[in-house]
């Protein structure tokens, strides 16, 4: 997760707004206020009616989510009294005080060793996979970062790239018949 923070992230604080919509702020504003918040609580946070098709509550959650601003997780269970989880399910926290880890450790890492990090993992787990298919994926890696990620991979030998334009494989370490 540190190396998708930090390529999501490229280096923004968490307090960096820019691009976010009022109501992504307003939502924004609700989570730091409270720590954690439900969909419901930033409707009501934005005073605007849900339809089955729109609702700008969970747009606006989403769009945080998107940037890695806030997540969905468990919720702290009170000392007395029965655990009630709201039927919104699992509310939001602030990414960045709810994995203060996963920041500090994306913080150490350059872009180039997130998105080596990243493919790797990803090409390793997944055998092999289109390079074509690699930015369809991952949207926030240009295809000229993807390109030169499976270059310094290929290079130290845990990944082999096959083939040419869009027909390009990347394979990992425990593909069969590779040693």
């Amino acid at each position: 997760m540190p190396a998708v923070y930090a390529l999501v992230r490229r280096g923004r604080a968490p307090d960096d707004l820019d691009g976010l919509s009022v109501h992504a702020r307003t939502a924004l504003a609700l989570l730091r206020e409270r720590k954690e918040a439900t969909a419901g609580d930033v409707r009501q946070r934005l005073g605007l009616r849900a339809d089955p098709r729109n609702d700008p509550a969970y747009a606006a959650l989403a769009e945080l989510t998107h940037v890695l601003l806030v997540d969905r997780g468990p919720f702290v269970v009170p000392k007395a009294g029965i655990p009630y989880l709201s039927t919104e399910g699992y509310p939001y926290h602030l990414v960045a005080e709810a994995h203060p880890e996963i920041v500090r450790s994306a913080a150490r890492l350059r872009v180039e060793a997130a998105a080596d990090t990243l493919l790797g993992a990803y090409v390793d787990g997944a055998v092999f996979v289109r390079v074509a298919k690699l930015a369809t994926l991952f949207r926030f890696l240009s295809k000229d970062e993807i390109d030169a990620a499976l270059g310094r991979l290929a290079a130290r030998g845990t990944v082999t790239v096959e083939g040419a334009g869009r027909e390009r494989i990347a394979v990992g370490g425990y593909a069969p018949g590779r040693a």
